[in-house]
């Protein structure tokens, strides 16, 4: 059997509504590669796993997925593809559980800043405008899922390499150095809930429109599950709002006024 078809008969695995990780198991004892291609297109299995779990009713297969692979040799960051981009849109628990697999396999800062841009570029450039626009996306899934997408960035700020490393990360939190001892309880993800807010800025020139485009920031209130009490706020701003920002002399924690 080629490299390749192990690899397909991995996918079609993997991707089955209800997998059968024992069957996963021995493909991947037999060599099957999580980051190989599976057919002519070059597409692999983890992104199609990622790709089918942002429906929910396959989702919920995705930790346990991912724990095999890893256990079994995978290195994300081996890929010269973004692989972990499809994850930023798998917004539930097992989204973060996930992830919480790759960054316990000791995920680089590096790579944990790309999906952290990746995860608020997302929410800003598609969802921002929609929110403010559509009263019909104020339902308990929409929240969910920016619920779950805070949650993600509290968890990766949860670890000590990357708050330390990635400056964006720590501007998402408006974190100062001495904050590092007080972002280690958010690994504990599901103790919070998240309320998300964005706002409207207005039109400026958007390069990955090549045309004017509305500008939103947004702010994340995070609370204690149980007191209810407030705890932390963020800044949700992309990667390049930070230069935009700072020419207009604008502080990054302006977006968190009331």
């Amino acid at each position: 059997m080629t490299q390749m078809e192990l690899n397909n008969l991995l996918f079609l695995a993997s991707t089955a509504e209800d997998p059968d990780l024992g069957k996963v198991e021995e493909l991947l004892k037999l060599g099957a590669d999580p980051l190989g291609s599976y057919d002519d297109g070059n597409e692999c299995t983890l992104e199609g796993a990622f790709v089918n779990s942002q429906e929910r009713k396959f989702s919920k297969n995705l930790p346990a997925l991912i724990d095999l692979f890893l256990r079994y040799g995978m290195d994300v960051e081996s890929s010269e593809d973004a692989v972990l981009h499809p994850l930023t849109w798998v917004r539930d628990e097992y989204g973060i559980q996930t992830l919480q697999l790759l960054m316990d396999s000791g995920l680089s800062v590096k790579a944990a800043d790309a999906f952290a841009i990746d995860l608020i570029g997302d929410i800003l450039q598609f969802e921002a405008g929609l929110y403010d626009m559509n009263t019909s996306f104020h339902d308990n899934t929409w929240h969910e899922s920016l619920d779950s997408a805070v949650k993600m960035v509290l968890l990766l700020a949860s670890y000590e390499r990357v708050f330390e490393g990635s400056e964006y990360i720590r501007k998402l939190m408006c974190a100062r150095k001495e904050d590092g001892a007080n972002v280690s309880c958010f690994r504990s993800w599901n103790d919070y809930q998240c309320d998300v807010e964005f706002r409207d800025y207005g039109n400026l020139y958007s390069d990955y429109f090549g045309k004017k485009a509305s500008w939103h920031l947004g702010s994340a209130t995070v609370f204690a599950n149980k007191s209810r009490k407030e705890i932390r706020k963020l800044c949700l701003i992309g990667y390049l709002d930070i230069d935009r920002l700072e020419k207009m002399k604008i502080p990054v924690e302006y977006i968190l006024r009331p």
